[in-house]
């Protein structure tokens, strides 16, 4: 039943289960510098465990810890569509109301609600006012829920 929540992206099920958030940890590493070219730096996770049961590619209200912080944020897990070639999956978190140099840190993300599933813009602006629009949507419930 965990695994399935997890995979559908049904974190209210899966964290309920667990009795805890599902959560994944890594390494921030370098990326291609796309999200902030839009507005929205992330911070890309490497070395994920290789095994690790992911949610299905979508954009997620998330909490990571840096440093023994907490802050909210929002990820994206997949391919990318709109920006890149490489069919490789990816992680990459945006944090709300932060603005320090991540490259190497170790972080925990928690997944807390699935916001939408991934999908391919016309353009980097449609994929930039969608972002603004999925930040909104996460603080909206940050909000009210948390």
């Amino acid at each position: 039943k965990i695994r399935k929540a997890i995979e559908k992206g049904d974190f209210v099920t899966a964290n309920q289960y667990l009795k805890d958030d599902f959560l994944v940890s890594g390494i921030v590493e370098k990326g291609a510098q796309i999200g902030r070219s839009l507005g929205f730096p992330t911070a890309n996770l490497g070395s994920i465990e290789k095994h690790k049961i992911l949610p299905k590619n979508g954009v997620y209200l998330v909490k990571c810890s840096v440093s023994g912080q907490d802050y909210f944020g929002m990820l994206n897990k997949g391919i990318r569509p709109t920006v890149d070639n490489d069919l490789k999956i990816k992680l990459e978190v945006h944090l709300f109301d932060f603005n320090d140099d991540l490259y190497g840190e170790h972080i925990e993300v928690r997944f807390l609600k699935c916001i939408r599933d991934e999908q391919k813009f016309d353009s980097k602006l449609e994929l930039q006012k969608q972002l603004h629009k999925d930040e909104q949507t996460c603080r909206d419930i940050i909000d009210s829920d948390y």
